[in-house]
């Protein structure tokens, strides 16, 4: 299991990460929640009792492009948490052939 939840991975880390996935036949469980993988995150510039979100950074859809494509080829990995990291509306359509080539996954979470 790889757990980089919680962290700051970016677009390109996200390729990086890919890369792997593709090619480690013992990585199971990877959690990428709480990421940045598309380049934007939410950040509080309010107070505790009045919070204001605001998004961050610069869209870019390549991070979950390259995720997508490496789900597609895995055979081991059966659990991927992608959640929490503002995903556009082009995620879901980029992740959607990968879901379908990989019969390994029984648990993704976005």
């Amino acid at each position: 299991a790889s757990d980089l939840g919680v962290r700051t991975a970016t677009s390109t880390d996200a390729i990086l990460i890919a890369s792997d996935l593709g090619v480690r036949t013992s990585l199971t469980q990877v959690d990428l929640s709480n990421n940045r993988l598309c380049g934007v995150w939410q950040e509080n510039e309010g107070t505790l009792f009045n919070e204001r979100w605001v998004q961050k950074g610069k869209y870019s859809p390549q991070g979950i492009h390259a995720i997508a494509d490496a789900m597609g080829v895995s055979t081991s990995l059966t659990v991927l948490n992608l959640s929490h990291n503002n995903f556009g509306p082009d995620a879901g359509k980029a992740l959607a052939p990968g879901l379908a080539a990989n019969s390994s996954l029984t648990q993704v979470n976005l």
